[in-house]
């Protein structure tokens, strides 16, 4: 299984170059900003959750330009860029929360321990 930080940096490049490339024609939309908020979401390595929402919140929004047929090859391309940006950020997240209970779950096998002894010296006064 790939890395997932390489494979959100893979998908922060394509973000990059989308925004150059379609900078001069959409710029005024409401995908291109939400596209640009997701970039600087990801570029300042804020909170999984936080790139999961604008992530979300553009799939919606692009999803809704489908039946319009406007820009339909480049509406798709966000899409799924957008997709698979918030399944990344979600294993992410996924991966936090596994890291956060593992030490959790260390701190209190070491808090036992040092409970066992203190009571075994207890026991010896």
């Amino acid at each position: 299984m790939p890395n997932p930080h390489i494979e959100l940096e893979n998908e922060y490049k394509l973000i990059k170059q989308l925004l150059y490339k379609s900078k001069n024609q959409h710029r005024r939309t409401l995908i291109y900003r939400k596209m640009k908020e997701l970039f600087k979401k990801i570029k300042g390595r804020e909170s999984m959750n936080a790139i999961k929402n604008v992530s979300r919140d553009l799939y919606v929004l692009t999803s809704s330009n489908v039946p319009l047929g406007h820009f339909i090859g480049f509406t798709y391309v966000i899409m799924g860029i957008s997709a698979k940006v918030y399944c990344i950020a979600d294993e992410l997240e996924m991966d936090e929360v596994r890291e956060s209970n593992a030490k959790e779950s260390d701190s209190d096998e070491i808090c036992d321990v040092f409970d066992k002894i203190r009571k075994n010296d207890l026991k010896l006064l």
